[in-house]
């Protein structure tokens, strides 16, 4: 059974997405030129929320598919 967009790729995606998102963040905090931290200060944390929530689903996503193989077996 093939299932297109899966919850675990979308999680997968999820948490990529917050990676690369600190990445930006924690080049344009140590960018000597940028004055103005706040923001990018504010981008770590939301990204780390990012990451924390992709990371949750993909866990839930692997129990179900667990779940499933249990029952099935």
């Amino acid at each position: 059974m093939e299932v297109s967009g899966s919850a675990s790729q979308y999680s997968i995606q999820g948490m990529q997405k917050g990676f690369n998102q600190l990445d930006q963040a924690s080049k344009d905090i140590a960018n000597p030129n940028q004055t103005d931290k706040a923001p990018d200060l504010i981008q770590t944390k939301q990204s780390e929320n990012q990451v924390e929530a992709s990371a949750k689903s993909f866990k839930a996503a692997n129990d179900r598919i667990g779940t499933l193989l249990d029952i099935m077996a």
